[in-house]
């Protein structure tokens, strides 16, 4: 369950397989093994200008190292072909 904390009414998290199944598809794409992190998370944003949830990846290959990608969707929503457009405009850190 999520909680914004400017509208408290709770709301159901994102589908534990579909999570699972976007880190799968993540660790495919990049070509990783299990021992890379990857986050998968839904998240709230409060800016008019983007959409009321967008999914966040974060592929950590190794420490202090680690690449983002955003979605403008939802968990349940986001395609393998979103996934793989979002994939090649990594934001490195």
């Amino acid at each position: 369950m999520k909680i914004n904390l400017i509208d408290s009414t709770p709301r159901p998290g994102p589908d534990i397989a579909k999570l699972a199944e976007l880190k799968a598809w993540v660790r495919e794409l990049m070509r990783v093994d299990d021992s890379a992190l990857v986050l998968v998370n839904e998240l709230t944003c409060e800016d008019p200008d983007c959409p009321d949830l967008e999914t966040s990846i974060v592929l950590s290959l190794a420490p202090k190292e680690y690449l983002t990608f955003s979605i403008p969707k939802p968990v349940a929503e986001v395609t393998r072909a979103d996934l793989v457009q979002a994939l090649t405009h990594p934001r490195a850190h």
